[in-house]
């Protein structure tokens, strides 16, 4: 169920399911662009042909075997220095899914959920701005469930995880009962909360790490969140901000 006394179940209300789609985050936007969907709405479908990650990365995932979703938020009056929030609450709802399974995870920055240093999930934000708001924003979301083989990607899924197979439909009811219950946080402006959350689950922070950006491989550790959303990075050379694709983590190297 996705009711609770403690908040009303918005998210998910609507689904569209698909059995192919290029791109769900692509089918939402065409549609949002049209006037012809509304908040809350869940696309899903059964094979992406073309699903995209971070910053035109390709999600690559097995037909009709993992959850492949875009979610659709609309706002009233949402200040795009806020927009930092809206990873947060998807991240750590996404976390806590997981553990709701029994599978401990991390966030590795921005978004990426990790086991053991293994991508079981991924997702992509992405803002529709009004001047200094934020009017709507489409997420998509891609969790590994049933698939077992992944090549040479260093990925891994709920199965292989726990051993037993998960059905799409009881993954995407539990995930989406835990994004209602952190999207009433985002809501009710807990950022603070959440943050707090996100940083608790976040890869390497307060802890040295080895990192990669155009200089070479440098020792640091994650103090933070920028305002605009960028890596904060304490180096011996001093703090360092970067987007998404400046720094590169080396995962395999050291684990906590």
């Amino acid at each position: 169920m996705l009711a609770s006394p403690n908040y009303k179940s918005i998210l998910g209300q609507t689904k569209i399911h698909l059995s192919s789609v290029d791109s769900t985050n692509n089918y939402a936007a065409n549609m949002l662009k049209e006037g012809l969907i509304k908040h809350g709405t869940v696309i899903l479908a059964d094979e992406q042909t073309n699903g995209r990650g971070q910053r035109g990365s390709v999600w690559q995932s097995e037909p009709g075997m993992n959850l492949q979703m875009s979610l659709i938020l609309t706002f009233k009056n949402l200040n795009i220095v806020d927009q930092r929030f809206i990873n947060s609450f998807i991240s750590v709802a996404t976390v806590k899914f997981l553990e709701r399974f029994g599978v401990k995870a991390k966030i590795k920055w921005p978004n990426d959920i990790l086991v053991d240093d293994k991508k079981i999930a991924g997702i992509l934000i992405e803002n529709q701005l009004n001047k200094q708001q934020i009017s709507s924003t489409i997420i998509g979301i891609g969790l590994n469930v049933n698939q077992v083989n992944f090549g040479d990607l260093l990925a891994t899924s709920l199965k292989n995880e726990r051993g037993s197979f998960v059905s799409i439909a009881e993954a995407l009811d539990s995930l989406l009962l835990q994004l209602n219950v952190y999207f009433d946080k985002f809501q009710k402006n807990r950022y603070s909360e959440l943050e707090k959350l996100y940083f608790d689950y976040l890869w390497g922070f307060q802890k040295v790490r080895r990192f990669k950006d155009k200089n070479g491989i440098f020792n640091g550790t994650i103090t933070g969140i920028s305002e605009s959303g960028l890596l904060i990075i304490q180096t011996n050379e001093g703090e360092k901000e970067y987007d998404i694709k400046e720094v590169n983590f080396l995962l395999e190297e050291q684990k906590d």
